[in-house]
């Protein structure tokens, strides 16, 4: 099952999902139109974080369509879980966020 919560901003996600004084990573990505991240593995925990666009997760063997428009949702992918991203309409911009080992 593809985990999802869903946040008032960007700004609450990131109070939630960081602890303080834990060492982390956030890496801003952008997906241009029908963009796409292949299905593939971490060794940590990661939460990708979204406020608006059309796109569609998968997560293992299970897929989610997305339509956000300045709603915020969080996806956790747990570790080495198999995940995608298929960007399904304009460019797509969102945060991820993983653990440094």
């Amino acid at each position: 099952m593809i985990k999802v919560e869903k946040f008032e901003s960007v700004e609450k996600a990131f109070n939630k999902l960081i602890e303080k004084n834990k060492k982390c990573v956030i890496i801003r990505h952008e997906l241009g139109p029908d963009g796409e991240i292949k299905e593939h593995s971490h060794d940590e925990d990661e939460f990708v974080v979204f406020k608006t666009g059309f796109f569609r997760v998968g997560c293992d063997s299970e897929t989610r369509d997305f339509n956000l428009n300045n709603n915020v949702h969080v996806v956790f992918y747990p570790k080495s879980s198999k995940h995608s991203l298929k960007n399904l309409r304009d460019k797509l911009n969102y945060f991820v966020i993983r653990d440094i080992l």
